[in-house]
């Protein structure tokens, strides 16, 4: 009987098992950070009326 795979793992079965042994990792806790010592910083916005193309010249 043929084991129905789920989609994520048809369609990019690398990077799934990738990120799922990421889980598996160890790591230690090597710093402490206050929350009065992280500033939030906004994402920077570029607004450009430029055309961009994919690199084929075409639109």
């Amino acid at each position: 009987m043929p084991i129905d795979l789920p989609d994520v793992l048809k369609r990019d079965s690398a990077k799934y098992a990738a990120r799922l042994g990421q889980s598996f990792g160890s790591s230690k806790e090597t710093l402490k950070v206050k929350a009065d010592d992280i500033e939030l910083i906004p994402d920077v916005e570029i607004f450009s009326l430029e055309k961009r193309y994919p690199g084929n010249g075409k639109e």
